[in-house]
């Protein structure tokens, strides 16, 4: 039986490519909205075996589960410890980020490059190094 082939061309941003693309890796925080920052300590990392996502978001970690399906992906249910942040700046981005990462509704993933919207607007990118 001929099964048909894949084009091999086709854009990196394509659903499932993307949800494999997505695991395994930890995406370092580059863009807070329209603000771009210079990769730091804010990141993410998404076990697609649990469905469970966490990270740091700069002064606290943080844990949540997640749901996907094709490039829809929304976060939810995320908890942080609550340590104080001695850098306001950080804290301010700390804040914004876990309430941002809440609101996602669409991912893209490009490369090492991870876009994360809510509805058409990009509300975070990550980098994976």
């Amino acid at each position: 039986m001929h099964r048909p082939t894949r084009e091999t061309n086709e854009p990196e941003s394509s659903g499932s490519n993307d949800q494999a693309a997505l695991f395994g890796k930890r995406w370092t925080l580059v863009q807070l909205e329209e603000r771009k920052l210079s990769p730091g300590r804010p990141y993410i990392e998404f076990n697609g075996d649990e469905r469970r996502v966490s990270g740091s978001g700069g002064c606290n970690s943080f844990a949540g589960t997640f749901e996907i399906e094709g490039s829809r992906l929304t976060v939810s249910r995320i908890a942080s410890t609550k340590r104080a942040c001695l850098d306001r700046e950080l804290q301010r981005i700390e804040t914004e980020f876990l309430k941002l990462l809440e609101t996602t509704t669409r991912f893209e993933v490009q490369r090492n490059n991870l876009r994360l919207y809510a509805d058409d607007r990009l509300v975070l990118a990550f980098v994976s190094m």
